[in-house]
């Protein structure tokens, strides 16, 4: 099997500007698709992202993806897409340090582990803190 070449979708390089924009597209999809949205045109999502529809044409063309001329890009194939690029996929074990306000409320906080981000430890150097639990999780000596 050969590999990609450099002018392939996974193998190009993004710029870091269309990078930063791909979250804010993937919100705006996430909320068309409560909507029941199954297609969005360039225009729509760059009015919605506050972009020029050029600009989100190239941005969504480094992902290989390429919307329908007059139809649009189908909301859930680039949430997939997007998610994709920006690792959202995967599931990224994460731990906590620090079982003060902060690092308690990120360790019971279910939102991390929604968006692929679950906490498996908390660690703090408090001997107080040591041994007591945060959510499900008991705190370790770090």
């Amino acid at each position: 099997m050969t590999p990609p070449d450099a002018t392939s979708p996974r193998r190009r390089k993004i710029p870091t500007a269309a990078v930063n924009r791909l979250p804010v597209y993937l919100q705006i999809l996430s909320d068309l698709q409560l909507t029941e949205t199954t297609q969005v045109s360039s225009d729509q999502l760059a009015a919605l992202a506050n972009v020029n529809a050029a600009k989100v044409r190239k941005d969504l063309s480094y992902l290989g993806t390429y919307g329908t001329r007059g139809v649009g890009y189908e909301v859930a194939f680039l949430i997939y897409q997007i998610k994709r690029e920006l690792g959202l996929l995967t599931e990224w074990k994460t731990i906590v340090v620090g079982a003060g306000n902060l690092g308690s409320a990120i360790t019971v906080n279910g939102g991390f582990a929604s968006r692929g981000f679950p906490v498996v430890a908390i660690f703090d150097v408090d001997p107080r803190k040591i041994g007591s639990k945060v959510g499900d999780l008991v705190v370790r000596h770090l």
